[in-house]
């Protein structure tokens, strides 16, 4: 078992041994020379896009003005930050694989990643990659860190990624493709009872009994229901289901003619 301080040591001496030589070359790539004058430039009170211009969104440019304003005015601090930030980005690479990996295979992944984030990869600038990486990484181990995700667990992930995306605008695609993958199928009661439609979207054995199982799995505080069920109609196991869940585990509310609101009994979720 690697404990933590192991593996910031094994890390650092990687990132060293891949990232030092090149920290003293004023210039290794145009782009990052760029980065460098929008962020010294946000540092001498200019907005973003006014005395300078480049086609990235701010927080690239802030980033860069953050290395300078902590390190100092140099080359060398915009290299450390950048050193920094895949460090960062390789512990949490680690913690990610150690979700499904050994701990083993998981710092080989870890080793992996900075040397893809190297000079063997033209990596000796400090890109906006380096950057980005650290908060999409910390996203998605905040994701995998555990199956009950709180809202503020939510708002973080979803902080997370849209900061990576102000980084790095194509990293949007990713967010998406994460965010679709959490949301629900069943977005109106209605469509439960489409069971070709389950069978398309989940898998063949999909049926209106299990979907609602599941959204009443999820214990909703209120449950607002049509007198008639009439999306339930032509599944009669499943109306029984919803009756019993609101005879045993919620209180009619209001009944308002052919509609009734229902609340969850105090202590039911516990």
């Amino acid at each position: 078992m690697i404990n933590y301080l192991h593996l910031s040591i094994i890390i650092i001496f990687s990132l060293l041994l891949f990232r030092l030589p090149f920290f003293f070359r004023a210039t290794f790539n145009w782009d990052e020379s760029t980065f460098i004058l929008m962020g010294q430039s946000i540092l001498d009170g200019n907005l973003p896009y006014v005395e300078l211009w480049d086609l990235k969104p701010p927080l690239a440019f802030f980033s860069y003005a953050l290395a300078i304003l902590a390190f100092g005015k140099s080359i060398i601090s915009v290299r450390l930050f950048g050193t920094l930030c895949v460090m960062s980005a390789a512990i949490l690479t680690y913690y990610i694989c150690r979700s499904v990996w050994s701990s083993k295979l998981s710092l080989l992944t870890a080793i992996i990643f900075i040397v893809l984030t190297g000079p063997l990869m033209d990596g000796k600038s400090v890109m906006t990659e380096h950057i980005a990486i650290v908060p999409l990484l910390g996203s998605l181990a905040l994701l995998v860190s555990s199956d009950k995700l709180v809202n503020m667990k939510f708002f973080l992930v979803g902080l997370l990624m849209g900061s990576a995306c102000m980084i790095r605008l194509n990293l949007a695609y990713v967010a998406l493709i994460i965010g679709l993958s959490y949301i629900k199928i069943v977005t109106h009661p209605s469509n439960i009872s489409k069971e070709y439609l389950l069978r398309v979207l989940q898998t063949p054995t999909s049926n209106t009994n299990q979907e609602l199982l599941k959204v009443l799995e999820q214990k909703p505080e209120f449950i607002v229901k049509n007198e008639n069920v009439w999306y339930l109609q032509d599944h009669p196991e499943a109306i029984a289901l919803l009756e019993a869940t609101l005879k045993t585990q919620y209180t009619l509310l209001n009944n308002m003619g052919e509609t009734q609101i229902y609340r969850q009994i105090s202590g039911v979720a516990q």
